[in-house]
This record gives C-alpha cells, sequence and structure tokens, in this order.
C-alpha cells in the first residue's frame, strides 16, 4: 500500500481500547506547551489568516489516494478527509520561504472538544501523528503570494474510506462526521518551516465552516 501525496504523514501505529478521560487530559496539556518565541503579537506572526473553511471531501486532487493490492491487482482508492481550506494575508513583501532550500509544514493542535469529536467519530485522536490508524495520514499545502500578498494555505487529515478494502480504516457515518465538522476550528493551526514553529493561528477566532 503507498500514498500517493507527496506531503502527507502516514500514521504507523494502532491504537488499541476506548479513549479514556486521562488520555484526554494528557493530549490537551501536551498542546498547551507553546514555546516563549511563539508567544507574540499578530504583528510578529508570518502572516495573517484572512478566512478558513472546513470541508469534508472525496476528491484525489485535494487529498490523495492510496494504492491497495487485492487479488493480485493494484487499486485505487481515495479516502475521505477533514479538509481545512485558509486564505493568508503575508506582513511584508518578502517571500515566507525558499522552495530551493525552505520546508514548510502545518498542522492542528485540537482544544478538549476537537480531541473528543475525533475519538467519538474515528476511534482515535486524527491530529495526533504518533498515535493515528494505521492507513490514515495528514497533508498540508501551500500556495505562493501574488503581487497583492495573499495566498492559500491548506491542512487535511484522513477520515476513512467509504469501500472496505484491503483491512483499511472504514470512514465514519454522516452524524459523527457532522459532529466532527462543528468542533473542527476548535484548535490551533501550528506553522512549521524547516523543523521549527514560526507561528500559531487559533482557528476558533476566524470561525468559518461550509
Amino acid at each position: 500500500m503507498k500514498k500517493l501525496i507527496g506531503v502527507t504523514i502516514m500514521a504507523v501505529s494502532l491504537l488499541i481500547g476506548g479513549a479514556c478521560s486521562n488520555q484526554e487530559s494528557s493530549d490537551v496539556e501536551k498542546n498547551k506547551k507553546v514555546s516563549k518565541e511563539y508567544q507574540q503579537d499578530n504583528q510578529k506572526k508570518p502572516f495573517k489568516i484572512t478566512n478558513v473553511k472546513v470541508k469534508v471531501v472525496n476528491d484525489k486532487g485535494l487529498v490523495g489516494s492510496t494504492i491497495i493490492e487485492e487479488n493480485g491487482k493494484e487499486n485505487e482508492i481515495v479516502p475521505l478527509a477533514l479538509y481545512y481550506d485558509m486564505k493568508i494575508k503575508h506582513y511584508s513583501d518578502k517571500n515566507l520561504i525558499n522552495f530551493d532550500k525552505d520546508d514548510l509544514d502545518f498542522k492542528v493542535l485540537p482544544d478538549k472538544e476537537l480531541i473528543k469529536a475525533s475519538k467519538d467519530a474515528v476511534g482515535v485522536n486524527i491530529f495526533d501523528d504518533e498515535k493515528g490508524l494505521d492507513g490514515l495520514g495528514r497533508g498540508s499545502g501551500y500556495g505562493d503570494f501574488n503581487r497583492n500578498r495573499t495566498g492559500k494555505i491548506n491542512v487535511s487529515y484522513d477520515l476513512g474510506f467509504t469501500t472496505k478494502s484491503g483491512g483499511l480504516p472504514v470512514a465514519p457515518n454522516k452524524e459523527k462526521i457532522k459532529m466532527l465538522k462543528e468542533n473542527a476550528l476548535k484548535g490551533v493551526l501550528v506553522v512549521i518551516k524547516n523543523k521549527k514553529e514560526i507561528g500559531r493561528y487559533n482557528l476558533n477566532a476566524i470561525n468559518k465552516i461550509d
């Protein structure tokens, strides 16, 4: 099985058993540990998020696909994914990264309610790269700033697949997806440049869900 999206980080460990309150508290406390250098005002952040939309998609062009082998044949399947689509405004006339040498990544650190919604829907905290389900992944992308100093970024989290294939996780039902979407902005976007955090943004303050 291989994932056809360059920026996807595959979760490799399988969480056994149900979620407990102690684990939720541990997850939340871990997400509260923000280093002092990133406790800064908006003017010192690399950009401003002007709009964010959250949707659930089943689109190869947005979230990639997975190749599985069944009965000696390779099949390509596309996951159902929670997709964050954000518009951003740059504060200066300098490029955010040098594409020849820099690496830019994004991830969501969920609060307690979003962690619970994720575990209720999928069975695990999908926002934890180390404790997800095998076969599910995270992806992120970035569109460079144009002449108006505006750009786009996106982050996606696989929820499962709409058909049972190769033992991969099956996507949650509509009611569970609805609850997950309703809580999707209850967290913080983390911006990572060359494996170092350069900014954090409270998504709940923007609050735009399709």
